[in-house]
Parts: C-alpha cells; structure tokens; sequence
C-alpha cells in the first residue's frame, strides 16, 4: 500500500484531498469545514474573492441573538502552526461559538474585547459546532480587569474635571488603583477614565460635573473593556481659550 503525501509537505502523509482543488493535503496545511477538507492555497483564494458580511457570520452563530450582543464577542488564541493561525470565537457567556482563521496580519490584543472585526478584511469565519466551556482559569470568578473609557458633553467634546465614580448593585465601590483619574478621582485633561484591578462583572460608570450626570453599563469579563460616557445637556467650554 502506497500512502499519498502531501503536496505542500511532501514530507507528510496526506489525510485527504482539498474539496476544492482535488489535491492530496496533510492534516496540518488544511482544515475541515462541514466535513470537508480544504487546504490553505484555496482558503487564501477563497477570502481573497469573498468578504464575509455580519448577516453572514450572525446565520453561523446561533449563539448570539441579535446585533447588540456583537460587542460582546472577543479572541481567544487557538492553534498557530505552519502559517495557519486560528482563534476561538467566544461570546458574552465565555462560551466557544466557533472559529476564524487570520490569513493577513491585523492589529488585535488577543483575549480582550474587540469592536467590528467582522469589518476587517482576511477573516474566514468557520463554526465548530456546538459551544464548550473555556478552560477553567478564564471562568475563575476571582479574575480581574479594567475598565477604561472616555467622558464627552453633548457636542461630542472631552469632558476634563469630570467626577467618575464605579457602582455595583447600588453600592460605591472603593478601588485603591485609578491611574487616569486624578487624586480627587476626576477625569484628566483629555477626558479619560481608568479603574484597575476590578473583579469581572457587572457595573455602573457614572461621569457627572456641574449637576449633569450620565450612567453607562459595562460587563467587565475580558482584561479590558471599554465605555465612553456622554453628558447630555452638558456643554464643555475650555476656560483658556477665549
């Protein structure tokens, strides 16, 4: 019995033929979407020739329910082996719901939460089926994160000098390290907000300067994650220029 090798690793058996091409692949240049095999020269072609939408990834990802919980989807490293570097898609739940492969470099801090990467070009969305649970060191409910984010008025302006101040289910919380904050917990000149060191769940951010206030909610589960805050009827104006 005569085994095939690869074409692209002569070197290797080949575990199929590419679905596409008909060429004989080894496991490590292919991978298997809905049982077929397709090997890396014709996944390249294929996200070369056709974009996904988000209408496209939402029909392969029945675990997230509508457009508001997009933001909520975040990278988790995966497998990089032989120029094929795959991440797990994970949803709000820090649930597995499948898998893209990055065939051109792009700009991402791995793990953390990650705006409209649907819109970045060379993403292959493929679906693994159903869902598992992380590993058990991102389900820990003792990890930590940040929460950072920027204060605007109602022109769309940074807000400096603004009181911001985390609550939880009602309460104050107290945090020793705010490094963006100034001493007395405001904003800096360029509007931002830091807390560190917060315990992943849900809180409230809330900016308020000179009677007006304004509430955002953040669903800390991830390193890092991001809310800005606009005042409304509030209107900045910088006391140094005239």
């Amino acid at each position: 019995m005569v085994l095939t090798k690869c074409y692209i690793h002569p070197e290797d058996d080949a575990a199929g033929t590419c679905s596409r091409c008909g060429k004989p692949v080894c496991s490590s240049c292919s991978i298997k979407f809905n049982d077929r095999l397709i090997c890396r020269s014709c996944v390249k072609k294929a996200v070369a020739t056709k974009k996904p939408t988000i209408d496209s990834v939402i029909s392969k990802t029945s675990n997230i329910s509508d457009l508001s919980d997009l933001h909520r989807i975040r990278f988790e490293p995966e497998i990089d082996t032989r120029e094929k570097k795959f991440y797990r898609l994970v949803d709000r739940s820090l649930l597995i719901i499948g898998m893209v492969l990055l065939i051109i470099a792009i700009t991402a801090l791995l793990g953390y939460a990650l705006l409209g990467f649907f819109s970045l070009q060379g993403i292959n969305f493929m679906s693994t089926g159903t869902p598992t649970p992380l590993p058990p060191y991102l389900m820990d409910p003792n990890s930590i994160g940040s929460i950072m984010g920027t204060v605007y008025d109602s022109r769309g302006k940074e807000v400096p000098n603004a009181n911001v101040t985390l609550w939880q289910d009602g309460k104050l919380i107290s945090l020793p390290d705010n490094p963006q904050l100034s001493s007395d917990g405001r904003t800096l000149l360029i509007g931002k907000y830091y807390f560190e060191k917060v315990p992943f769940g849900r809180y409230t951010v809330r900016a308020e300067i000179k009677g007006y206030n304004s509430v955002t909610i953040v669903d800390l589960n991830s390193p890092l994650s991001s809310s800005n805050i606009v005042i409304e009827g509030y209107t900045y104006s910088n006391p140094f220029i005239l």
